[in-house]
């Protein structure tokens, strides 16, 4: 028995079935989103259920909908053909009626909704009852337009990338899993095979079991084993395929291709299917070519710059320990008059002078190479100050110019800085203010806190500078039109400032709001007290001596190998105030070698640029041979580059002093090696 259509005998048995039955029916017509109808062609009805009509907004369907005449009215126009030609059909020979089309809501707008019908027929073959029913397809077309204007947004989007796209599928997977990876077929775009100059038709008409070993044999040969390590990697690891190789074209062009995809792998762990694309690169390896390229030009270039300038250096700097050497030693002779010693002072201050702008394109140039070596430390400001005023103090004098330092409170606390950078950058403003002020005026050095930084301000009373020209302040070699005046410069002085003050992660800003003269500013952030070793502190509060005497008494040889006779006579001159040093000199490096060798001197000076033999080879013949691989050898180089000096310490040298030598550097080396030093 059915629970759903009782039999007639079952209903007349148990009335109480029909009533349940009809229930449930009613239940299911009105609760469905679907309609029911039947169609009597005996009588001509046509009866209409279900909740589909309703979500259509026909609330009395048997008001609307009251013969078969509503075919044509309520099916879209251009449905109604092969809607009336389904129904002939059925009519006709019975096909069963399986359709999509569009009908009519109340509000005027169309449904999608499928239909699906069978007929009763009498002994004739007649058909008494026609019965069907329908359901809401918008959703599924709405879906299925949604997927078509994706596909065509990729399909559009892949024709314009011009990447090809490509599928491998292992053909023998489900057969023997294990030689799943190792031949299948490969299934391509267009696109993929127009990188190497195949029209669609020639693609098209590619054997497709022979496109595979067709593409890898347009592989440089080079890159095929690369190729194979990758793809076998991929094989191992299942790790994403990227590869980057060489390609020939139709016409014999070679261009770069990467290969992007991923893999499916059966149980086994065999790639049975992997996909991916195709991506011309030839312009992008052009363009990193030309970037490497400019790159090693632009190296060679810094580095001949470099090369040139540190040879410049070293030659600039060879005649110039003799004229500061010798000047100095005639403004110390007590034997000359008055205008004597005034001449040998004015060759003394133009060589001090040109030495200073040596040394600051020096800077510059390694700034600028990012080859600045700095020592950065926490430091207390108020020291490098001191140690300024000490420097300026005999300009100041002349000019008649007042120095004030305020330390406003502030002198305990630290900056993290490189102290002779700080001290640098100090002089240059502290000197620019000196020589750009009034006569009579005042040069003031403070400290402040702004915003959590530490300030040093330097002020003076000039002239200052005008605002239309304050924009060209930190331009190399602008002097702001001071170059038509006596006040002597270069118009490097606040460049390499700025330069250093920012490889020191400060800043410096001219301030304008001051009511008289020029102000600059430079900012540093504070470094915290409680992190800042005693030692420092103690080593900072020492200042470089202005004088060196020896500490020792007993007679020591010192061995130097120079090849200028001038560099040799003025170490003599310099050495005669002090009897316990005897200087032994050699032109000649192999010469001196020997004679080192002979006599074992206590220390050796060595120039590095000489002839036959440089100052390393000499320098490592020494540290090699037993019998003298004990002395110190202190570098007396005028190659003063920071990578020079650091690669001679570097190298073995025990010291590396530069030219213009300095007697009191010279005189404390003689005291670390040779006694104990004591300054005064």
């Amino acid at each position: 028995m059915s629970q759903w259509l009782p039999d007639d005998d079952t209903l007349s048995n148990f009335p109480n079935l029909l009533n349940e039955s009809l229930s449930r029916y009613r239940r299911l017509l009105t609760g469905a989103g679907y309609a029911f109808w039947e169609w009597d062609l005996a009588e001509g009805g046509y009866r209409v259920g279900g909740g589909f009509w309703r979500n259509l907004g026909y609330e009395d369907v048997t008001g609307e909908l009251t013969s078969a005449d509503f075919i044509q009215e309520y099916v879209h126009p251009d449905d109604f053909g092969f809607v009336y030609k389904a129904l002939m059909d059925q009519l006709r020979d019975d096909t069963p009626i399986d359709i999509v089309y569009r009908i009519r809501a109340k509000d005027g707008t169309y449904r999608w909704t499928q239909a699906s019908a069978s007929s009763t027929r009498d002994d004739g073959g007649r058909v008494t009852y026609m019965t069907g029913v329908n359901f809401d397809l918008s959703h599924l077309k709405e879906t299925e337009k949604a997927l078509r204007l994706s596909e065509s947004r990729h399909e559009r989007v892949l024709a314009a990338s011009n990447d090809g796209i490509w599928e491998w599928s292992a053909t023998d997977a489900n057969i023997n899993p294990r030689k799943a990876g190792r031949v299948g077929k490969l299934h391509t775009s267009h696109s993929f095979w127009a990188h190497l100059g195949y029209t669609e038709a020639e693609v098209d008409a590619l054997p497709e079991n022979e496109r595979l070993s067709i593409w890898v044999s347009h592989i440089h040969p080079h890159d095929l084993h690369t190729m194979h390590i990758s793809i076998r990697k991929h094989f191992a690891t299942q790790q994403p395929i990227n590869m980057e190789y060489r390609m020939f074209g139709e016409e014999g062009q070679m261009f770069w291709m990467r290969t992007r995809g991923h893999g499916i792998f059966n149980v086994h762990g065999r790639l049975i299917l992997a996909s991916g694309i195709n991506i011309d690169i030839t312009k992008i390896k052009e363009t990193e070519e030309r970037v490497r390229r400019a790159k090693n030009d632009a190296e060679k270039a810094n580095k001949s710059k470099t090369n040139f300038l540190s040879s410049m250096s070293h030659e600039l700097r060879t005649p110039l320990n003799s004229i500061l050497g010798f000047s100095s030693l005639l403004s110390n002779d007590t034997t000359l008059n008055n205008s004597q010693q005034e001449n040998a002072d004015h060759i003394n201050n133009a060589g001090k002078y040109l030495l200073r702008l040596i040394n600051d394109v020096l800077d510059l140039a390694q700034i600028e190479a990012e080859k600045l070596s700095l020592s950065m430390e926490p430091l207390q400001p108020s020291s490098s100050v001191k140690e300024v005023f000490s420097y300026c103090k005999e300009s100041a004098k002349t000019n008649n110019i007042s120095l004030v330092f305020e330390e406003n409170g502030l002198q305990d606390i630290h900056i993290n800085v490189d102290r002779i950078r700080l001290r640098q950058c100090l002089i240059n403003l502290v000197n620019n203010a000196i020589k750009y002020n009034v006569v009579n005026g005042e040069v003031r050095v403070g400290f402040f806190l702004e915003s959590n930084e530490f300030v040093i301000s330097v002020t003076d009373t000039g002239p200052g500078v005008p605002l239309e020209k304050q924009s060209s302040l930190f331009e190399m070699f602008n002097r702001l039109g001071a170059e038509r005046s006596s006040v002597e410069g270069s118009g490097l002085g606040l460049v390499l400032t700025e330069q250093l003050v920012l490889a020191m992660k400060g800043k410096i800003i001219y301030d304008d709001d001051v009511a008289v003269g020029a102000c600059f500013k430079l900012y540093f952030s504070i470094f915290e007290k409680s992190y800042v070793h005693p030692a420092t502190i103690a080593r900072q509060r020492r200042v470089e001596p202005s004088a060196v005497q020896l500490s020792f008494t007993e007679a020591k040889n010192i061995f130097y190998i120079e090849d200028n006779v001038s560099n040799i006579r003025l170490l003599e001159e310099w050495l005669k105030p002090y009897p316990q040093l005897n200087l032994l000199s050699k032109t000649d490096p192999l010469l001196g070698l020997y004679d080192i060798r002979s006599s074992v001197p206590d220390i050796v000076l060595l120039d590095i640029n000489l002839p036959g033999i440089g100052g390393y080879e000499m320098l490592d013949v020494i540290k090699t041979d037993s019998k003298i691989k004990h002395l110190p050898v202190i570098a007396l180089s005028a190659s003063a580059m920071t990578n020079d000096i650091e690669n001679g310490l570097k190298m073995g040298f025990d010291e590396y002093l530069t030219k213009p030598l300095e007697i009191n550097h010279l005189l404390a080396a003689f005291n670390r090696f040779l006694g104990k030093a004591d300054t005064v």
